[in-house]
């Protein structure tokens, strides 16, 4: 059993990807799986990811939805796969520092009362990189007033939290703020998650492969 499970969803991401996955590739820390689902991409997003899966088949697991299913439900099919005893979450437009896992999951074994830990971003766009954004140490439930409490795409999460609280919601209500109402479900039966205080990932603050920008305030 792997340690660690990356869940990673991947839409008309082609261009992109081999990035992201070599930087998983070059984590310091190596028990891990990656599990790739291609959600109905109509690129080569999913012939990228099996070239990666041909190369790493002891690694890399590839699923594919018949049709576009959206965030939510292909991170759940991810989910329904994964056998780590943490869950790392990764977006196909992003990479990771070398020592990202390294640092996260060093974090938990040492932390048994935190349920997730999540980690400062490097912000970058076709120019380059635009600035570190933090969050707090310490994210409360009233943080969902005005933000989220977490980078989802940075988070690494004990899988009971996942289990409890049901994965993602594939409501139509909960479409792009996947990760918010996750956290009011998190809060909701009692967990607590950390935010270190350095940056670990790069954050690609445009998706071009959705209608909607991400934000890049």
């Amino acid at each position: 059993m792997p340690k660690v499970s990356i869940i990673m969803g991947i839409y008309n991401c082609a261009s992109f990807l081999p990035v992201a996955i070599d930087s998983i590739l070059e984590q310091t820390f190596k028990d891990w799986e990656l599990i790739l689902c291609d959600d109905g991409s109509k690129d080569d997003t999913y012939s990228v990811a099996k070239l990666y899966v041909d190369k790493h088949p002891d690694k890399i697991i590839l699923l594919r939805n018949e049709k576009n299913m959206h965030l939510a439900a292909t991170l759940n099919r991810c989910l329904s796969v994964a056998r780590g005893e943490y869950i790392a979450r990764m977006d196909a437009d992003d990479r990771c520092m070398p020592k990202r896992l390294e640092i996260e999951v060093a974090f938990l074994d040492e932390h048994p009362a935190i349920d997730c830990v999540g980690c400062g971003m490097i912000v970058f766009d076709e120019n380059g990189e635009r600035g570190v954004r933090l969050n707090v140490e310490y994210p409360t439930r009233d943080f969902l007033v005005h933000t989220t409490p977490f980078a989802h795409p940075t988070i690494v999460m004990r899988k009971y939290v996942y289990d409890k609280i049901g994965g993602y919601t594939t409501s139509g209500k909960s479409l792009r703020c996947d990760d918010t109402e996750l956290w009011f479900r998190f809060y909701a039966e009692g967990f607590t998650g950390y935010n270190l205080q350095e940056p670990l990932y790069y954050y690609h603050c445009l998706l071009y492969t959705s209608p909607s920008p991400r934000d890049c305030s």
